[in-house]
């Protein structure tokens, strides 16, 4: 959230117990890869599985956005006292 100095954790309601597509729940599994990857600085491997995600829904917005910061990563990575978390600079 903009003007948060505090980070937070963003959840998404994939639908009822039990009434879950097994497509959903491998997109959600395939990110969650995905994002351990990118929170250990694994851009290669963090890409791969956004991309993996990509090709299960392609309009995954969260699976762009984080391509997106890795090829900013790639190319200016973040230093050592990264934490992971991406802090906004406007809405």
């Amino acid at each position: 959230v903009l003007g948060k100095t505090e980070p937070g954790r963003i959840y998404e309601l994939l639908g009822l117990k039990g009434d879950v597509s097994g497509r959903s729940l491998e997109l959600r599994d395939t990110f969650e890869r995905g994002l351990a990857f990118y929170r250990s600085r694994e851009w290669k491997n963090a890409r791969e599985s956004f991309e993996a995600c990509l090709a299960i829904y392609p309009d995954d917005a969260p699976s762009h956005l984080f391509i997106s910061r890795i090829v900013s990563f790639e190319l200016d990575p973040p230093g050592d006292d990264w934490t992971g978390i991406w802090n906004l600079s406007g809405k």
